[in-house]
């Protein structure tokens, strides 16, 4: 199952721009699906995918930064 972030339209420039995350848990049709909370409560109504943003999850090493000791003052 994916699992997406939901944009709610009308929340303003305060409001969070992404909500979520949720699961897809159907198709309705091509580009709406229904979808469900961490809990497993549905949404309701379907969602159309032009709403939906595909939630990356997982181990991504180019963001690793390896641990540094901090630089030493010595010397200066």
């Amino acid at each position: 199952m994916k699992r997406v972030l939901v944009q709610e339209p009308g929340l303003g420039s305060f409001g969070p721009k992404w909500n979520g995350p949720y699961t897809i848990t159907g198709v309705v049709r091509p580009g709406t699906y229904r979808l469900s909370d961490q809990d497993g409560r549905n949404l309701g109504l379907p969602w159309n995918a032009d709403h939906l943003k595909r939630l990356m999850t997982g181990h991504r090493p180019e963001l690793d930064v390896p641990d540094q000791d901090p630089p030493s003052l010595a010397g200066t």
